[in-house]
């Protein structure tokens, strides 16, 4: 795997990963983590980007390595989702449990609903980096 390919993949990736992730949390997760979440995290004013911004880094470095690495053996689109929901399954999945068993009062249903939502997700960035790699990698590379 070449560095400059995978970055150029990878930043197209992130661009698009951090869209959706900023749209599934403001607009489909916001209200419901504004009114569950009252009092037990910050508000939404007090969020930390550059945190956040370097999850969603970690994150689609994380998914796009994975695609690239399978992209031979993992010729379906479906297929390449579930990669990608399988990583969504392993990162939110223990976020979430991490913070309901460490932060007093985090609700149960927080955690089944942003893992769920963690794992579509991640099933859509997959299929993202897959065409992007499709596109803008190199052809040879495995």
């Amino acid at each position: 795997m070449k560095l400059l390919p995978f970055l150029k993949v990878w930043f197209i990736t992130y661009i698009f990963f951090f869209v959706i992730d900023m749209f599934t949390h403001i607009i489909i997760l916001g209200p419901i983590f504004a009114s569950q979440l009252a009092g037990i995290t910050k508000s939404t004013a007090e969020t930390n980007m550059p945190v956040i911004m370097s999850q969603t880094i970690i994150i689609s470095m994380a998914t796009v390595f994975l695609v690239w690495k399978t992209k031979n053996k993992t010729q379906s689109i479906s297929q390449t989702a579930a990669i990608g929901a399988v990583i969504g399954l392993l990162i939110y999945g223990i976020h979430e449990m991490t913070s309901y068993a460490s932060i007093p009062n985090w609700p149960l249903q927080i955690t089944w609903l942003h893992t769920v939502m963690g794992v579509v997700q991640m099933a859509i960035v997959a299929v993202v980096a897959k065409m992007v790699i499709e596109r803008f990698g190199p052809r040879n590379d495995s």
